[in-house]
């Protein structure tokens, strides 16, 4: 969060990326819900100037099926329930 905030304070958007599990996924995704629209505006706009992430697309295991509740990505959304803990699956 620091290396947003100083971004922020210079107007350089910053794009979280991960690759890896369901935790990794998951934790860039709440890193997200924390960062504000930039330019700030009251209605956000998908792609302009909603925070935005970038993650591996591909079939992986490690991702799909770690987390016993799984976080859905389609289109330019990701969904994942507001949980207090995440749960992982036993192996």
């Amino acid at each position: 969060m620091k290396i947003q905030a100083l971004a922020s304070s210079f107007g350089v958007t910053v794009i979280p990326h991960v690759w890896g599990s369901g935790i990794a996924l998951a934790a860039a995704l709440h890193v997200l819900a924390s960062i504000p629209p930039s330019p700030h505006t009251a209605h956000p706009v998908p792609l302009q100037n909603e925070p935005i992430v970038e993650y591996d697309r591909n079939p992986n295991p490690l991702r799909d099926e770690l987390l016993t509740t799984p976080i859905t990505c389609k289109k330019e959304n990701c969904r994942f329930p507001i949980i207090p803990d995440w749960e992982l699956k036993s192996i």
